[in-house]
């Protein structure tokens, strides 16, 4: 068995602490109970999530919403203290990357919205940002332990899309630079690493088009035949990132 225990603390004096029983093997909650001065505010909604933790598996309570709980369906509250402090508490036990990994399907753990409701949100929408994605799925706005992982995986999607302008028709700054400007940047480095890779002997490279964060090059050898290895790529690539922290999809050009 393991006791394990997460806290909310306003101050020294204003806490509430819970403490689940966990049997490690079946990782199931044998006892749940709780202690500091904001226990009576909160009492109605320990009790209620005391009856609906007991002998089940964390991965059942993993998925309990605000909503689930009838003592609250009427609250002015914009999440469950309490099951964000369950939360915690597996989080302690297992590690924060298995309760908010989306093998789980967790991503905001207060309001209940999965992996599969975050990407259908943001392909029905594909200009989102992220003021506007708290405003219709509430993600972040409660205890905000899900905000980096929202953040990278909305970042990683709209870098993802191949597309020069944005919905205003505004060319996509990368990093602040516009098309142009990171084209002489970038030119300036191929050329360091033209020098330093080990790949293709007498390796010639050239930026033959940028859309958003997507670039197609042309690789050729010291006859002009053009050149597709990957490993190619990938070492420019890791050039990039590691140069000018610019994290890029590189594509052939064809």
């Amino acid at each position: 068995m393991s006791l394990i225990e997460s806290v909310y603390q306003k101050n020294p004096d204003s806490f509430l602490k819970i403490f689940l029983e966990i049997d490690q093997h079946k990782e199931l909650i044998i006892d749940f109970f709780y202690q500091g001065p904001l226990v009576d505010e909160n009492r109605s909604e320990l009790e209620e999530l005391k009856e609906k933790v007991l002998n089940k598996p964390i991965d059942e309570i993993l998925l309990f919403k605000q909503s689930d709980l009838i003592c609250l369906k009427n609250s002015e509250k914009i999440h469950s203290l309490g099951i964000w402090l369950i939360h915690r508490a597996v989080d302690n036990f297992r590690g924060r990357d298995e309760v908010i990994h989306p093998s789980n399907k967790n991503l905001c753990l207060c309001y209940g919205v999965s992996l599969d409701e975050f990407e259908k949100t943001i392909s029905s929408n594909p200009e989102i940002d992220l003021d506007q994605l708290i405003k219709l799925t509430k993600v972040t706005s409660a205890c905000g332990g899900c905000k980096n992982i929202i953040i990278k995986k909305l970042d990683f999607y709209h870098n993802s899309i191949r597309r020069k302008l944005d919905s205003q028709g505004r060319w996509i700054k990368v990093k602040g630079l516009y098309p142009a400007e990171l084209v002489l940047l970038l030119d300036e480095s191929l050329k360091r690493w033209i020098e330093i890779q080990a790949i293709a002997p007498k390796l010639n490279a050239e930026i033959m088009e940028i859309e958003g964060f997507h670039i197609d090059m042309k690789f050729t050898d010291e006859n002009g035949i053009n050149l597709s290895n990957p490993e190619i790529l990938i070492s420019l690539k890791q050039f990039w990132l590691k140069e000018h922290d610019l994290d890029l999809f590189l594509h052939f050009f064809t």
